[in-house]
């Protein structure tokens, strides 16, 4: 059976040099290009010609200008265990908003692939398993896995459901139904609870 499939690849954020500055742990700064590996929970800054590699466990933050969306996004160091019972080690999390309830972020990379619709669009169509044998794209895209820190310090998974979302947000939850249906949020896009936690920082 002949399935072409083709994986369409991109330069992410993290693949690429940004303009940035880090605070190590024994409070001095690093300035320079600087890339960032979350699979890892490591830093790459260059510095005086030099490539120099931190890992999460020297870092306290650091931030960078992304130029090709005009923002400064900015990652803390943040004890944290996958499962329960397993020891915490130190992560990086993006803060997407700040406050009494604090989103947080790790973004990662992921696959899908989609039929490019049959064989007609098939370089083999002229072959007659073809013409029943759809091609295939794979391709990559950005996502992320979310997490809300709340002001006594408590970091929770978010894995996208209603009933985990108002678990946290546990406050004046009347009104943040009101506010996600008024404004059609999508509760596992990002960009939509960053919205709501915004809003909740308001109410409480």
């Amino acid at each position: 059976m002949l399935v072409p499939t083709l994986v369409l690849a991109q330069a992410f954020p993290s693949q690429r040099w940004h303009e940035g500055e880090a605070v190590l742990k024994d409070n001095s700064i690093i300035q320079g290009q600087l890339r960032y590996d979350l699979e890892h929970d490591a830093i790459q800054v260059i510095v005086d010609g030099k490539i120099q590699t931190y890992s999460s466990q020297l870092v306290f933050k650091f931030s960078f200008l992304q130029d090709d969306i005009e923002l400064i996004r900015t990652f803390y160091t943040l004890p944290y265990a996958n499962q329960p019972g397993y020891k915490s080690i130190p992560r990086f999390f993006e803060v997407i908003i700040e406050g009494k309830m604090t989103l947080l972020a790790r973004e990662y990379v992921a696959q899908i692939t989609t039929s490019t619709g049959g064989a007609r669009f098939n370089r083999y169509r002229n072959h007659p398993l073809a013409r029943t044998t759809p091609s295939t794209v794979t391709r990559n895209y950005l996502t992320y896995k979310m997490f809300f820190l709340d002001h006594k310090g408590n970091l929770t998974e978010y894995g996208g459901r209603k009933k985990d979302l108002y678990y946290v947000l546990n406050e004046s939850q009347g009104e943040l139904k009101k506010f996600v249906k008024t404004n059609r949020l999508k509760i596992d896009k990002l960009e939509d609870v960053a919205k709501l936690v915004a809003h909740y920082n308001t109410l409480i």
